[in-house]
């Protein structure tokens, strides 16, 4: 099984767009990119790094293939958001405008 060894989080002030985090599997993998925005009704989203094929379409670079690997990489991401100040529903937007 994948271990979550580190968790890094650069916010930005881009809405809808809070952060970008990169996590370290194993002290041996690296996944960079990885987006959160907030969501209209306040949620925080983790998405995960894509790009833009050819014919416009946007397809994940990485990502987990199970709902329990993707639940790891979204709760240590928020939770280090947490740690930083930033919350779901309204106090996250003024979270990130206090760290630019």
């Amino acid at each position: 099984m994948l271990r979550i060894t580190k968790v890094s989080v650069n916010l930005c002030n881009e809405a809808p767009l809070l952060a970008y985090a990169n996590v370290v599997f194993n002290d041996e993998f690296i996944v960079r990119g990885i987006r959160v925005v907030k969501k209209q009704d306040g949620a925080l989203l983790v998405l995960m790094p894509s790009r833009q094929t050819k014919a416009g379409d946007f397809k994940d670079m990485a990502h987990p293939l199970t709902h329990a690997c993707r639940s790891r990489i979204e709760s240590a991401v928020l939770s280090r958001l947490e740690g930083l100040g930033v919350e779901e529903d309204d106090g996250a937007a003024d979270a990130v405008a206090g760290q630019a």
